[in-house]
């Protein structure tokens, strides 16, 4: 069924014909204030077409018959052209958005490839977070085990320090049975007494002999340790530089791609908070890393402490050998 036409483009056909102007689509338009270029076209070749039949029923004078065939005929024209000309833009169109779909295709296949490109480098600096915690893990239980030996050694120390006390107690307890015999025996216990003092002075000199390479392999146990926490923290600090580095050519490539691409505004914010929990976790490791440089400043004071004990063991013998004397 065909859709009739309006009151209203009814009375602006017949104006424009009664004033001898050809009706089309851009002209009824200016007079109503409405309607699309394919809805009037319609309603005015269904007038037109109306109009035509009333004059070909003889419902005019042969004079308007005569101009309003002319007037027909110059419609027709001028509405082919009208439609042509519309075609033609409706062609250009399409092609325009044809052109504007496959741009965007290809901006959208460059955005998921920059994209990929990104999460493979997040990827990377997850794995190089995660290789920098099992170093400070592998360094915490390097430490501890320090610890352990640190308190085994003290243990061992006070170990030998009770054996050299009970052996100085034992040769006083000797020699003074010896003075007991050598107030009848003075050659005896001149020639037995030198012979004491001269085992003494050798076990004595052998601990102390002891004591001293014991010292010198914990320092030389410690200075390595050192060394060996230096290079590690100062690999850890390269890593770190790296790891701040990436991340701000991360947050770099982040701000450059909102600005080029904002379909992938949604998946960009995902990628923020990546890096904003990849900033989190490097806080905490420097945090862990300052812990660590507390616990090594008390394990050197530590040894500190047992070194000075370990010297003072040397007095109570030095004192021994004074009493022997």
């Amino acid at each position: 069924m065909i859709k009739p036409y309006s009151q209203q483009t009814y009375a602006a056909v017949m104006d424009l014909l009664r004033a001898g102007q050809v009706p089309s689509w851009r002209r009824v338009r200016e007079i109503t204030g409405t309607g699309s270029s394919n809805d009037l076209l319609r309603e005015i070749r269904q007038i037109v077409q109306e109009v035509a039949e009333r004059a070909a029923a003889g419902d005019y004078p042969k004079q308007a018959q005569d101009a309003f065939w002319s007037l027909w005929m110059e419609l027709k024209s001028l509405a082919s052209s009208d439609l042509d000309a519309l075609r033609e833009q409706l062609l250009e169109q399409n092609r325009l958005a044809q052109q504007a779909t496959t741009d965007a295709q290809v901006d959208a296949a460059q955005a998921k490839q920059q994209l990929a490109e990104r999460e493979r480098q997040v990827q990377l600096l997850e794995n190089q977070l995660s290789l920098a915690g099992a170093r400070e893990l592998k360094l915490s239980g390097n430490i501890e085990e320090l610890n352990g030996r640190i308190v085994q050694e003290q243990e061992k120390l006070a170990a030998l320090h009770q054996t050299h006390q009970s052996a100085i107690d034992a040769k006083d307890q000797e020699i003074r049975t010896w003075q007991g015999k050598l107030e009848t025996e003075t050659n005896h216990r001149h020639q037995v007494l030198a012979e004491t003092v001269a085992e003494h002075q050798v076990k004595v000199s052998r601990l102390e002999q002891e004591v001293k390479n014991e010292l010198e392999r914990y320092d030389n146990d410690t200075a390595k340790l050192m060394r060996q926490l230096d290079a590690d923290r100062t690999e850890h600090r390269r890593e770190l530089k790296a790891v701040n580095a990436e991340l701000k050519l991360a947050r770099e490539q982040l701000a450059d791609s909102r600005q080029q691409n904002a379909a992938v505004a949604g998946e960009n914010s995902a990628l923020l908070r990546q890096i904003e929990d990849l900033t989190n976790q490097r806080r905490t490791l420097e945090q862990r890393n300052d812990a660590l440089l507390d616990e090594t400043r008390a394990m050197s004071s530590q040894i500190v402490e047992l070194s000075g004990a370990l010297r003072s063991l040397e007095k109570p013998n030095l004192d021994a050998d004074r009493i022997t004397e």
